[in-house]
């Protein structure tokens, strides 16, 4: 039998969240990015 995974992700600039949709109650994770604001000007000065 084959396995459905239902998932929603949830975006902006510095984080993700991953709900993972089950019979058991919402699962959430989140993913949080290292970029941060002066990273990214230094970045933008290089190119």
């Amino acid at each position: 039998m084959k396995k459905i995974n239902c998932i929603g992700i949830w975006m902006d600039h510095s984080s993700a969240n991953l709900m993972e949709f089950t019979t058991d109650p919402i699962e959430t994770k989140t993913i949080d990015s290292p970029f941060t604001h002066q990273e990214k000007e230094d970045g933008l000065v290089k190119s």
